[in-house]
C-alpha cells in the first residue's frame, strides 16, 4: 500500500500557480526599467556619435572658414594638411538614421546636429540635439 498522504490537486494546483504570478509581477516591474535603460543607453550612443561629428565639423570650420556646403558627408573627404579624411564615414545614430545638420548661424558658425531618435522622425519630442544650446 502507498503511505504517502493523498495530496489534493487543488493544492498542487495553486503550487504550480503562485511562480507563474510571482515571474509575471517580476516581469511587469523590470520590464520597463530595462526598456527605459536601454533607451538611455541609445541616447547616450547618440550624444557620443555628435559629439565626434561636432569634433570634426570644428577642424573643418577650422581650416575652411565655414561649415561644410555638402553637409556631414563632406567630412568624409580628405584634409589637404593631412591627406586623411575628417572621418572613414559618417555614423547613423543608433536606431538606423542618418544625422541632420543645421547652420544656426553661418556668419559664426553655430550648427546643430540632430538625431531624430527612436521614431525616425525630426521635429518630435524624442530628437536628441548636440550642442545642448540651440540658438
Amino acid at each position: 500500500m502507498n503511505d504517502e498522504p493523498h495530496v489534493p490537486w487543488s493544492s498542487r494546483l495553486v503550487k504550480a500557480v503562485i511562480p507563474i504570478i510571482v515571474l509575471g509581477f517580476l516581469i511587469a516591474v523590470v520590464g520597463p526599467n530595462f526598456r527605459g535603460g536601454l533607451q538611455e543607453s541609445a541616447i547616450s550612443r547618440a550624444e557620443a556619435q555628435m559629439r565626434h561629428l561636432s569634433s570634426a565639423l570644428e577642424m573643418w570650420i577650422h581650416q575652411h572658414g565655414t561649415l561644410p556646403p555638402g553637409g556631414l558627408q563632406d567630412l568624409t573627404t580628405t584634409d589637404a594638411d593631412t591627406g586623411e579624411p575628417w572621418l572613414a564615414q559618417v555614423p547613423v545614430d543608433p536606431w538606423g538614421h542618418s544625422f541632420r545638420l543645421t547652420s544656426l548661424h553661418h556668419e559664426r558658425k553655430r550648427y546643430r546636429l540632430a538625431s531624430a531618435g527612436e521614431d525616425g522622425l525630426f521635429d518630435t519630442d524624442d530628437d536628441i540635439v548636440w550642442p545642448k544650446y540651440s540658438n
